[in-house]
């Protein structure tokens, strides 16, 4: 994902970007899901983590293929991430939809986010009621 300026200088909330995944098998045609999770935690935010994390959640299995994994370095123009693609179930292709999120501070973690940032398709009830499940 481009970017029009360095996602490295936030210095004090979660960003997270988001992506869900979801395709037919082409054995079963059963639709699967997954959700790609990128968040930054700032230095000097109120959250234990800090630095950019990726997480892969199966939502058809409900669990994590990937559970938090840091990513030491993130480009200065950019959103940028590589993965094995075993971890989404070795589609041959899929749909997405993407959202960029804000939380402020770690204290009420079991709320969606403070700020729903931009979304794709822009669709921010969607996004509203995926955070409020």
């Amino acid at each position: 994902m481009d970017l029009a300026g360095d996602p490295n200088k936030n210095q004090k909330y979660e960003t997270a970007y988001i992506w869900l995944l979801y395709y037919n098998t082409s054995a079963s045609h059963m639709e699967q899901i997954y959700t790609l999770i990128i968040p930054n935690f700032a230095p000097d935010s109120n959250f234990s983590l800090k630095g950019w994390y990726m997480t892969v959640f199966n939502n058809t299995a409900n669990t994590y293929t990937l559970p938090f994994a840091k990513i030491s370095d993130m480009p200065k123009d950019k959103v940028q991430v590589f993965i094995d693609p075993s971890l989404i179930g070795n589609p041959t292709s899929f749909k997405y939809m993407t959202c960029l999120m804000v939380r402020v501070n770690s204290t009420f973690l079991d709320k969606g986010p403070d700020y729903l940032m931009d979304s794709v398709p822009h669709n921010d009830r969607f996004w509203q009621g995926w955070f409020n499940r």
